[in-house]
């Protein structure tokens, strides 16, 4: 199966096929190989955007108890997540790219 890249601003995307029903939002481990560009899929237990330690301690100090905990916790899970795409989604919306050495230039690694 081929695909083609589409410019985006700035950026290059690539589509993926709507048959692999990959839905909105998935987050993938992108590198570079010797032919190619490799995806996968980051599994959950490397969630970057896993805040329930936090979540957790905030519900309990906020005085709920027993099953309130649950409710409010599975309440919360579900607005940050939804909270968190959202963000990116603006994100990649509204902000210019930058390359590798605009960013250096721009955080003073540039002499």
């Amino acid at each position: 199966m081929f695909t083609k890249t589409i410019k985006q601003g700035n950026s290059i995307m690539v589509t993926v096929p709507k048959s692999f029903n990959i839905p909105s939002g998935v987050m993938l481990d992108v590198k570079k190989v010797e032919n190619g560009i490799l995806y996968t899929f980051v599994q959950e237990e490397y969630d970057f955007f896993d805040f329930s330690t936090e979540t957790l301690q905030d519900i309990i100090k906020e005085g709920y108890k027993g099953e309130q905990i649950v409710q409010e916790f599975t309440q919360r899970k579900q607005r940050i997540n939804h909270q968190l795409h959202q963000m990116v989604d603006e994100t990649l919306a509204t902000q210019a790219w930058m390359t590798k050495e605009e960013l250096a230039r721009e955080i003073g690694l540039n002499s």
